[in-house]
């Protein structure tokens, strides 16, 4: 939570050149509601940790510069997303603190995992559930 802050911090400062205050208002206060939103995350479905980082938050990522944090998942594949930056194609599905992609096998074949339903498999065979 620390390196969050950090994170949100950077952010703010950089934002404080702009020169309008009525739009960095609403650009700080769209950052402290990602805040809040990412202190809640997954706290009803089914859990992501990852294997690398053991970071709890998870990023799909759409073809281009795209990506947007999953909230939540249900145990029937429903996904809660934060703000969704575009609506593309999804590419993969990766860690949101560093970058580890959710990879399948199929046979002798590696793949990154595009599908709610595989996620999900995923999260369960290698993630703790509570």
């Amino acid at each position: 939570m620390k390196q969050e802050k950090m994170k949100m911090m950077t952010i703010i400062n950089a934002l404080s050149d702009i020169s309008d205050p009525v739009a960095l208002e609403s650009i700080i206060e769209a950052v402290k509601m990602r805040k809040k939103k990412m202190e809640v995350v997954g706290k009803g479905g089914v859990k992501f940790v990852c294997p690398d980082c053991q970071g709890e938050r998870l990023e799909c990522c759409e073809d281009g510069p795209y990506a947007s944090e999953v909230l939540d998942i249900d145990d029937e594949g429903d996904f809660e997303y934060g703000h969704i930056y575009a609506s593309g194609m999804v590419d993969k599905y990766q860690c949101l603190e560093c970058g580890y992609v959710l990879i399948g096998k199929r046979g002798i074949f590696e793949y990154p995992i595009i599908d709610n339903k595989e996620i999900i498999k995923w999260c369960k065979k290698n993630c703790e559930q509570k």
